[in-house]
């Protein structure tokens, strides 16, 4: 290789070939990512809200029951709606 510009190809392509190489090594393709513990936090979470939305819906359900059972006794009684004049009280120091 006497020639300037095949030097200057040879090391053009040598170059490439070093960040290409460098590159890949720097990126670990063969190392496996550790768990992210936040995901894991996460999905503690998401079952704790599961099973306190079930415990909710529960509660819910048995209010909605009494409220059904207690509804028909609320209509025996007769409710009267009363207006009141507001109330002011003002004073002078």
């Amino acid at each position: 290789m006497t020639s300037q510009v095949g030097r200057l190809y040879a090391a053009a392509i040598a170059i490439l070939v070093f960040f290409v190489i460098w590159a890949t090594v720097s990126a670990r393709p063969w190392k496996t990512a550790a768990p992210d513990p936040r995901l894991q936090q996460l999905a503690l979470r998401r079952q704790a809200l599961k099973r306190e939305t079930t415990l909710v819906n529960q509660v819910l359900a048995l209010r909605a029951k009494a409220a059904a059972s207690t509804s028909s006794t609320a209509a025996k009684h007769a409710v009267r709606v009363v207006t009141l004049p507001p109330l002011t009280i003002t004073r002078t120091s």
